[in-house]
């Protein structure tokens, strides 16, 4: 998905396609899967911060959990604090 839309932003803006060579795929299939268009900034930053504590794949959120950990990045942001550790 990611590869799709850079290369489609790339052609739009350079009307040429993206190289992804050297590129390495991160993620396989036990990776979290969003299942709707509008959780990606969530996945993003969950996957993310699951990077930066060094937690191993595979991740333990879904998109079931995409409600409660968009309130608690909106509390960690209002609070302008995040957790030493993982919730």
């Amino acid at each position: 998905a990611l590869h799709t839309y850079l290369d489609k932003e790339h052609m739009d803006k350079k009307s040429s396609p993206f190289n992804f060579e050297g590129w390495v795929d991160f993620f396989g299939e036990d990776g979290p899967q969003q299942e709707n268009g509008y959780d990606c900034g969530v996945f993003v930053c969950q996957t993310m911060e699951n990077l930066s504590r060094g937690v191993s794949l595979p991740f333990d959120f879904t998109q079931k959990n995409m409600a409660y950990l968009r309130r608690r990045m909106i509390l960690e942001i209002a609070n302008e604090s995040l957790p030493l550790q993982r919730l």
